[in-house]
């Protein structure tokens, strides 16, 4: 029975250290973050907390239903939250293209392996190729 205590302690104290690590940032890439898919996808990231429950994610809708209006707002926010995703990506036509705030960095590469270097750094990876079948 002391061996189970022992075992929760342990755990507990792991949980702790493990919060109490530095995380390092979330990253995602998106390509054309400037298509309408792409652009939304990114806001969606920006917005949003790495390794959130749906949970938290209901919980957090119910308080935003009671403030309606203030939902409204912050669905079209232009500015990430503090450790949300840091989103990346890269755009289709960068002539007039104005960065959002919402984007970390626009990724250009002249080759696919400048492109490859750029990816293996990110967590997660979304690729639209139903605009553009060359991105296959």
């Amino acid at each position: 029975m002391a061996d189970d205590s022992d075992e929760e302690q342990v755990g507990e104290e792991q949980l702790k250290e493990e919060e109490a690590l530095p995380q390092k940032p979330k990253k995602i890439f998106i390509n054309h973050i400037d298509s309408y898919h792409g652009k939304n996808i990114a806001r969606i990231f920006a917005r949003a907390k790495p390794g959130a429950t749906s949970e938290a994610v209901e919980e957090e809708e119910a308080l935003e239903e009671e403030q309606a209006e203030e939902k409204q707002k912050k669905l079209y926010d232009e500015h990430p939250i503090e450790d949300g995703w840091k989103v990346s990506g890269t755009i289709k036509n960068s002539q007039g293209y104005k960065r959002p705030p919402f984007i970390h960095e626009i990724i250009q590469y002249k080759d696919r392996n400048q492109l490859v270097d750029s990816l293996k750094e990110m967590s997660v990876i979304i690729y639209d190729i139903t605009q553009d079948p060359e991105q296959v």
